[in-house]
């Protein structure tokens, strides 16, 4: 049976939508678990409840964020008649009675009520004194209005404070919420919407806010303001978070405007706060802008009000080694970005949920997080350009700006003077991403510390040295020492490209021979196995040995190792039954001896099958 009520969504994602009414209670909210699931991000949580009863249906409010209407006015509780319309936040519904039908029946009347026209004419008829009655309660009316819409400005964090203007606002008062709210923009990857509200204000009468429930992601930014390398920059806000909301206020750098770049994060917002995040423009940005964003592990809400954005002079922020700048940005400091000269080589290196400490080495820099978790950062484009690889438990390969590879301990990128190696110690699953002209890197480290390389003298000078060994070691033949140089150079040293490209080449080449070899091998073994040559088997166990030495500590090696120990298993079971036979062919010869009274010549033959054999003159033992 269908229930007697019902609401028919007019607006939003679930409009023409029809919901029944199963009493005696509905719940509406964002949440699962609600009777009503409403998927919008100015919907609570748990938003507002519906009690169904034979009289009819009452609406009450649970503390919703954006507040429940009915009829264009906010309600705590309120009974439904047939056609009234209902607002869940920025959800509209009409609710309809099924005993009534039809459309709904009169009209609104405004938020401080409304006088007919017949009640005005039937007022000029009445005397002068009812006159002023009737204009002293429109004022009355009117006045109450104006005071009720105050109380409620002031109820839910709503403030009568005036707005403060700060000196030399780069967003130039947007911040505030109090005008126009389109200058600032949710980001369109996040999953919930910041909204104006009230209750958000902290000065004024607007903040913006946000709802969510685990899982869930909302980014507020501001417009981009203009900058340039060595400015110091200033973000503040007032801001407040639920602890299960994960809410910080960052001060992003860009190239004209573009989504990547990198950002200086505060701490994790607890409570209500005064937010601020200095950081000097790295080298390459030119943009600035002052974000907000919550990623929840459970439900809670964020609220941001008063931001801005002010620049302080020129600064030094970074630590310089051989050209390059490490500017490690955030309070506490939670990303790298490394530049060289004007241009950005790394953006927002960090560790998920950690703060990093970085100590400058002859090298590059060491990085050490609060803890261990997933490594992400940005590469520029002019780096992919010049080569991207990575090392690990197979050795030095070569990659495109899209890849996938596991057991990796080091990612190059770039080339010669223009190199960049990021290594870690425990081998790691390595994703690269393209991101606009550029790339992304996620690795999931399984330490808490990482090492950024610029510097790689050293490792050349090595380099140079394993080259060197290698070419004399195939000169003389030494092809097993010439591999293994080669090898070592690139897992180790793989840091200039004409050794890399040259230890490949021959590495390449050497062991296609090798391979042949044993190629050639494996046919001899096939003959000994057709005419059953135990002597042509035990030639073949010798050939692979000798091949296995000759490239020993490659693959090929490995290869001969194997096949080694597979001749030998075939040349097991031929020997078992070749011995058998001759026991048998012995045994025979044993009894016609012994039958002929050749007493010494039988015992000659009994003498050679134990000590030969193991085996007695009858097969049973004498």
């Amino acid at each position: 049976m269908s229930s007697r009520f019902s609401l028919r969504f007019v607006s939003g994602a679930h409009e023409g939508e029809q919901h029944e009414l199963e009493g005696p209670r509905v719940t509406v909210g964002r949440k699962p678990g609600n009777s009503l699931q409403l998927q919008d991000s100015s919907v609570s949580g748990t938003h507002a409840e519906l009690l169904i009863d034979d009289a009819g249906v009452t609406l009450r409010d649970r503390n919703s964020t954006n507040g429940t209407k009915v009829g264009g006015t906010p309600i705590d509780e309120r009974a439904l008649a047939h056609g009234d319309q209902v607002s869940f936040g920025s959800l509209q519904a009409v609710l309809e009675d099924a005993e009534v039908g039809g459309a709904s029946g009169g009209e609104e009347p405004d938020a401080v009520g409304s006088l007919s026209a017949a009640a005005l004419e039937d007022s000029g008829k009445r005397s002068r004194s009812g006159f002023l009655i009737v204009v002293a309660v429109i004022l009355l009316l009117g006045a109450g209005a104006w005071f009720a819409l105050g109380m409620v400005e002031g109820e839910g964090g709503g403030s009568a404070l005036p707005v403060a203007s700060v000196e030399g606002d780069l967003l130039e008062g947007s911040g505030s919420f109090e005008g126009e709210l389109g200058a600032w923009m949710n980001e369109e990857a996040a999953s919930v919407e910041f909204l104006d509200s009230r209750q958000a204000a902290s000065t004024g009468l607007n903040g913006m806010l946000a709802e969510l429930v685990a899982g869930e992601r909302a980014s507020l930014k501001s417009p981009s303001v203009t900058t340039r390398a060595g400015m110091k920059m200033i973000a503040r806000a007032s801001a407040s978070a639920d602890a299960a909301v994960g809410a910080r206020l960052g001060l992003r750098f860009s190239r004209g405007g573009d989504a990547g770049g990198t950002v200086a994060w505060s701490a994790v917002i607890d409570g209500d706060e005064e937010v601020t995040v200095e950081a000097v423009t790295p080298a390459g940005y030119d943009s600035a802008e002052v974000i907000l964003d919550a990623r929840a592990a459970g439900d809670g809400s964020v609220s941001v009000d008063d931001a801005s954005l002010t620049s302080a002079g020129t600064a030094q922020g970074a630590q310089e080694l051989g050209g390059y700048g490490f500017h490690l940005l955030g309070e506490p400091d939670q990303s790298l970005c490394l530049t060289k000269i004007s241009a950005v080589y790394l953006g927002g290196l960090e560790v998920d949920g950690a703060s990093i400490t970085g100590a400058l080495t002859e090298k590059g820099m060491d990085l050490t997080a609060s803890q261990a978790g997933a490594l992400s950062l940005s590469v520029d484009a002019a780096l992919i350009a010049k080569g991207v690889a990575s090392i690990g438990a197979s050795g030095h390969q070569v990659h495109g700006a899209e890849f996938e590879r596991e057991g990796v301990t080091s990612v190059l990128l770039g080339e010669g003077n223009d190199l960049v190696a990021v290594h870690w110690e425990s081998p790691c699953e390595v994703r690269g991403r393209s991101e606009g002209e550029g790339m992304s890197l996620e690795v999931s480290l399984q330490d808490s510390s990482c090492r950024v390389q610029v510097d790689f003298k050293e490792e050349r000078v090595h380099a140079g040295d394993l080259a060197y060994a290698a070419r004399g070691a195939e000169r003389e033949g030494q092809l097993g020492d010439c591999l293994s140089s080669w090898a070592e150079l690139l897992e180790r040293y793989p840091y200039q490209e004409a050794l890399v490209v040259e230890a490949e080449g021959v590495r390449g080449r050497l062991v296609q021979a090798g391979m042949l070899e044993l190629q050639e091998v494996r046919a001899e073994i096939e003959r000994a196995s057709f005419f059953r040559l135990v002597e042509l088997y035990r030639a073949c166990r010798s050939q692979a040995a000798a091949v296995g030495e000759r490239y020993k500590g490659s693959e090929v090696q490995a290869e001969a190792d194997a096949l080694v120990e597979a001749v030998e298993a075939e040349l097991a079971l031929l020997e078992v039954d070749l011995d058998a036979g001759e026991v048998s062919r012995l045994q025979a010869i044993h009894a016609v001896l012994k039958a002929s009274e050749s007493p010494r010549l039988a015992s000659e033959v009994a003498s050679y099958l134990e000590s030969e054999f193991s085996a007695s003159t009858d097969g049973g033992g004498e």
